[in-house]
């Protein structure tokens, strides 16, 4: 007996009588949340998030769009003088 074999039998030994499982695969999505709190204030300065669903989490090029995305118009931003 295989090891998929065994754990289709220890799976169907928890399944009650007459009953169907189909299992549903669950895509992976990214979130991706920025807070930044000002120290003096306390107060929250900037918040924005950003969801990408199923995008994988640990993509670089994913997470690079979600930053950009987030931080545009943040650093580009002038300074008073």
């Amino acid at each position: 007996m295989g090891l998929i074999d065994r754990v289709l039998k220890i799976d169907a030994a928890f399944q009650p009588a007459n009953t169907l499982y189909y299992p549903v695969p669950i895509k992976a999505s990214s979130y991706v949340g920025v807070i930044i709190v000002d120290n003096k204030t306390k107060e929250v300065a900037f918040f924005r998030r950003s969801f990408l669903p199923e995008n994988d989490p640990l993509d670089k090029a994913g997470l690079n769009k979600q930053l950009e995305k987030i931080f545009k118009g943040y650093f580009d931003k002038e300074e008073p003088s």
